[in-house]
């Protein structure tokens, strides 16, 4: 089996202890006290838990710390009936966890009682489950794992409660287990995991002792008024209130987190339940984190749907009151267990083919699996096809590219693929000719609408209207404005492409003018489309002061973005994006020496969040105001996509890339 793998930093070898060693007669304080981690359990099993938490991560701008999870001793098998159970196979739920850059959090159970499981009759089978425990953790990298034996163990529901003395006897033959495996523990932390409700004896009859155990865990849920016993909606005191004197009367420096919770929305605002829940794990000192139950069971735990979810959780995690923090560095205390930041390796990645025109098909496919829509512009000049990013966002389209003379295979399958059935074309026959019509009919498309005129300043105005045209309530009166023509070959579209995925996230036009002039197809464009606000991209040197000033006469307001090259312009634009609502946790990176990658990028940027820069392709070093932008932004990041291949943006500029977010 080939796994996917990210990578943490190697723990000190002069922290190393060994299993079951005796706990400090001093403890020291706990490290990160008011910071919160948070995780999630995904209702998806094995592989595909990592793309669930992926795509919370993309929805939430955030990603999960934890990946929590469930196993059971008998893994594959239940021995009643012989069935899997839906839990099984651990070495795949753990690498799907930290797949999703996620240190797992593994609750741990068997169907059977503490007695049972004291008797030695399970040993094999603990034994057993360390050992799968083990090859996962010894696949390197990093890789460390918090488990949970026995959880809820004070809640009469759970088969090995009601006997707190067995209890402690099977927690410790964990432990145990992993110790006669010879398991670096300084991998793993061991987690006593009790209910909030103590209601078959208190956490204090059960818990292993301080030698033992690393952290604990309660569980914690707000059942809404339809399933609690009093049809109230429980405020987060009340649920995490009495769990945390129980455990203060265990132990005052031991990390605390919540192993499972979540809320029900019926009888109150779950939103801000969850906002006040991260406020009160970031104001108590003992607690570090908590994972949420996204699982749909006794009522609507999720947050997360798979497309969307509670806007409270997205709150939470990007409040800097609540204190959220992602990735896991460390194990709440000094030594000896130290995990690091997530690996380079996966936090760069790149999307190209072996051509432009194939890139463009790999930005397709990144961001969508079907579409009745696509736009189609020409691939080897860029004219018509600058003013296109804000058309195909509106449209839920990709830019595909094909040459002139006819439809390209790659892009055909393409839209095969996705099952278009209408296609915008950019540009007239001379950019695009009619055989490129004649064959997108033979690829299934029912309807072509050419969106062109006479010249690129014409056909950016008329991509605007179409634009328009779209929107209920009429086109945005505001548009960016970019220099559209020069004769020098890189000049003419930098500015433009970089301010694309932004107008298209916006909804707002891109116009065209020349540096000193402005065409009268745009000054037509901006009465007619209603533009009251424009915003030029780039210098002077771009768009002069004279075209602004024509602009003005025009009785538009005219703000203007830019720096002193289309790098600094790049990252000017980027930090207004950011400025506007776009996430810089995923950042895209394109050349800034040729126009095809930037410009199919655009809708891909969008639809899949995150904001584009541009740099220099041959080394980082030549683009220093994007270089600088990125790494103000590391902290947060969760990926960088380099966008084109080699020829475009060199191994180099991968390698310093890497080193830079690293």
């Amino acid at each position: 089996m080939v796994m996917r793998s990210w990578s943490r930093a190697v723990p000190i070898a002069a922290l190393l202890v060994t299993s079951l060693s005796p706990a400090p007669a001093t403890a020291a304080p706990i490290v990160d006290g008011g910071r919160v981690y948070a995780g999630m359990y995904s209702a998806l099993y094995g592989d595909r838990a990592a793309a669930d938490l992926n795509g919370m991560a993309a929805w939430a701008g955030q990603r999960a710390t934890f990946s929590g999870s469930f196993h059971d001793l008998m893994e594959n098998t239940d021995p009643a009936t012989g069935q899997p159970y839906d839990y099984s196979n651990t070495i795949n739920i753990l690498e799907a966890g930290w797949d999703a850059q996620a240190t797992p959090f593994a609750n741990v159970a068997a169907q059977t009682s503490a007695a049972d499981l004291a008797s030695g009759a399970w040993d094999r089978r603990i034994a057993d489950w360390a050992g799968h425990v083990k090859t996962w953790l010894d696949m390197g990298e990093g890789r460390s794992v918090l488990i949970a034996p026995l959880q809820e163990m004070n809640w009469s529901a759970s088969p090995w409660s009601r006997d707190p003395g067995n209890y402690r006897t099977v927690y410790a033959k964990f432990r145990a287990a992993f110790a006669n495996l010879d398991i670096d523990e300084t991998h793993v932390r061991w987690v006593f995991a009790p209910n909030n409700v103590s209601d078959v004896g208190l956490m204090a009859d059960y818990y292993p002792g301080d030698d033992v155990v690393d952290v604990i865990a309660f569980s914690g849920y707000n059942f809404g008024s339809k399933l609690t016993f009093d049809h109230r909606f429980h405020t987060v005191p009340e649920v995490i209130g009495p769990a945390m004197e129980e455990i203060r009367n265990i132990t005052t420096d031991k990390p605390v987190m919540l192993a499972q919770t979540a809320s029900s929305s019926d009888g109150g605002d779950k939103d801000q339940w969850i906002r006040d829940l991260f406020a009160a794990a970031a104001a108590d000192p003992l607690i570090v984190g908590l994972i949420w139950f996204n699982i749909q069971k006794e009522t609507d735990w999720p947050v997360w749907n798979g497309q969307t979810g509670n806007q409270g959780w997205v709150d939470a995690l990007n409040s800097s009151t609540t204190s959220y923090d992602w990735p896991l560095e460390d194990w709440f205390r000094p030594g000896p267990l130290q995990l690091g930041g997530a690996p380079v390796d996966d936090i760069v990645r790149r999307i190209a083919g072996d051509s432009r025109i194939a890139t463009a098909v790999a930005l397709s496919k990144e961001a969508r699996d079907a579409t009745e829509t696509v736009v189609i512009a020409r691939s080897d000049t860029f004219p018509d096809a600058l003013a296109g990013a804000p058309l195909a966002v509106a449209l839920d389209a990709p830019i595909l590219l094909t040459r002139t003379a006819g439809l390209d295979p790659q892009t055909r399958d393409e839209i095969l693929r996705l099952g278009a059935t209408t296609a915008y074309l950019l540009g007239g026959e001379s950019a695009l000719s009619p055989q490129v019509e004649e064959d997108l009919a033979r690829a299934g498309i029912d309807d072509v609408i050419r969106v062109a005129d006479d010249s690129r300043f014409g056909t950016a105005a008329a991509i605007g209207a179409t634009l328009a045209s779209l929107r209920r309530a009429g086109g945005s009166t505001h548009a960016f404005v970019v220099e559209g023509a020069n004769p020098d070959p890189g000049r003419g579209w930098p500015d433009a492409v970089s301010v694309s995925p932004l107008a298209a996230f916006l909804g707002d036009p891109i116009l065209l003018v020349e540096r000193d002039q402005l065409p009268a197809d745009t000054a037509a464009a901006i009465e007619d489309l209603g533009i009251e606000t424009a915003t030029i991209v780039g210098g002077a040197g771009a768009v002069s002061g004279a075209v602004e000033q024509r602009i003005e006469r025009l009785g538009v307001g005219v703000d203007r973005v830019s720096g002193d090259s289309r790098f600094a312009t790049s990252a000017a634009v980027a930090s207004l994006a950011v400025d506007l609502g776009m996430k810089p946790t995923h950042i895209w990176v394109a050349t800034g020496g040729n126009w095809p990658d930037a410009l199919a990028a655009a809708p891909t940027v969008v639809a899949t969040g995150g904001v584009m820069v541009l740099v220099d392709g041959g080394n980082l070093d030549n683009s220093p105001q994007t270089r600088d932008w990125i790494s103000q932004r590391r902290s947060g990041l969760i990926d960088l996509t380099i966008v084109g291949g080699t020829g475009a943006v060199s191994a180099t500029v991968e390698s310093q890339l890497s080193a830079l977010v690293s």
